[in-house]
């Protein structure tokens, strides 16, 4: 018997996901400004700056550090995936990053 997966299954494991991280945030009583900025990687498309991303990412207990290139940080999620976010003088971080964020968390990312 082959098993398929819908999209509607996805759906409901990223919001799963969602929820997972959330309720993280909520334990560790960083509620009100990490699930705001929860809400808007999630938002499409999302619109986030460095800052922010770095933020959540701390309080999801991934790793951050600088890279090679000063403007280049790596990122460990606590699933131990390593991926590279580019930050220019504080601007926006590009939707490319973002995704990965997302994919990652869906993943189960979170201490």
């Amino acid at each position: 018997m082959k098993s398929s997966i819908t999209l509607h299954d996805l759906i409901e494991l990223g919001r799963r996901a969602r929820a997972s991280a959330r309720l993280l945030l909520r334990e560790r009583g960083e509620v009100a400004n990490a699930d705001r900025i929860l809400e808007r990687l999630y938002r499409d498309p999302p619109d986030m700056t460095f800052s922010d991303i770095e933020a959540l990412l701390k309080y999801l207990g991934w790793e951050i550090r600088q890279g090679g290139k000063p403007s280049h940080y790596i990122v460990t999620s606590t699933l131990g995936r390593k991926f590279t976010i580019a930050n220019k003088h504080g601007r926006r971080v590009k939707q490319v990053y973002l995704r990965q964020i997302r994919a990652e968390i869906d993943r189960g990312a979170g201490k």
